[in-house]
């Protein structure tokens, strides 16, 4: 069992650079990568003295907005998740050869996100993650991902709006219930050199 703030465990790729410091690259074209407060398990298995190369993680997760919609600064309204008062489920299964010259690693994943929105408006958030990452090449390495689903931007799957709404009450109220409902596609791909 695995507890603390983490990146999504189901979305395991990030883009790699230089130039972020926080925020990793690439986060506001919508990859999956807030730190989140998570509790995990994790079970390793294999078939007929293969090692462990399966791999089988599932987690609750209490993902946040990107900003906090408020009047008062001195006041912290509860996340859609957090009013639901049901935790998001996710899971993912991978496989992974380990090897020094050529490693490779490829995992599906599933997210559950209920939220509750300001009036009792419900919604059903979920995520669809399917990753990747092997070696073509000597010390060259190839990974990517791509999601699919709806109500993920309390783990970056929208970019940050750097504009607080003018009326966050109106906000709150039918904005955010409409741009949750929205569906959302992601991912991509880099390839990196170890030299």
């Amino acid at each position: 069992m695995i507890a603390g703030l983490d990146t999504p465990f189901f979305s395991p790729n990030m883009p790699s650079t230089y130039m972020s410091v926080a925020v990793p690259g690439f986060a506001s074209a919508g990859n999956l990568w807030t730190w989140t407060p998570t509790i995990r398990v994790e079970q390793r298995f294999g078939f007929g003295g293969t090692g462990s190369p399966f791999k089988l993680e599932a987690g609750l997760l209490d993902p946040s907005p990107n900003i906090n919609y408020t009047t008062n600064n001195n006041l912290r309204t509860p996340s859609p998740t957090e009013s639901s008062r049901i935790p998001t489920y996710a899971f993912r299964f991978s496989y992974n050869r380990k090897s020094e010259d050529r490693p490779a690693s490829f995992g599906v994943a599933g997210v559950y996100s209920p939220q509750e929105y300001f009036g009792g408006y419900r919604q059903e958030g979920w995520g669809a993650i399917t990753d990747w990452k092997f070696s073509l090449l000597p010390r060259t390495e190839v990974s990517g991902q791509f999601f699919t689903g709806r109500g993920l931007d309390g783990f970056g799957g929208l970019p940050e709006d750097p504009f607080p709404p003018q009326n966050p009450v109106y906000y709150n109220t039918f904005i955010a219930p409409l741009l949750a409902n929205v569906g959302v596609m992601g991912g991509g791909g880099r390839s990196s050199n170890s030299d």
